[in-house]
């Protein structure tokens, strides 16, 4: 599980200091932590109020999503916990209505099938 989260590396030059991600460790586990970090920008208020406060504060969309992914590494990581201790129904159950409640579609798109 060390392998799923997308860990920065020193990067820097000069008097810049920059991170750039970790390209090892699993990457279909990376990918998906993309594709739900791109859902949730799309989707979820709260995290486009956090993607314009940092850009306010100066960081690039790369960095953004870098620290998103860690989030959501974080989330999924404790699920998987509550996963082993308890009954895996109860807490696959559990992330899904956190999805269900903070993903709303945009008022400028129709989901899928919708008329």
């Amino acid at each position: 599980m060390n392998e799923l989260h997308p860990s920065p590396i020193e990067a820097s030059s000069g008097k810049t200091t920059r991170h750039r991600l970790n390209r090892g460790g699993d990457r279909q586990a990376n990918a998906a932590l993309y594709r739900i970090v791109l859902v949730r920008l799309c989707y979820d208020q709260a995290t486009r109020d956090y993607m314009a406060r940092r850009i306010k504060e100066g960081k690039s969309k790369k960095e953004i999503i870098r620290c998103l992914k860690r989030y959501v590494a974080r989330e999924v990581f404790a699920v998987l916990q509550q996963m082993r201790a308890t009954d895996s129904t109860k807490a696959t159950w559990h992330l899904y209505e956190r999805q269900v409640s903070t993903i709303t579609p945009s008022p400028g798109r129709r989901r899928a099938g919708a008329l």
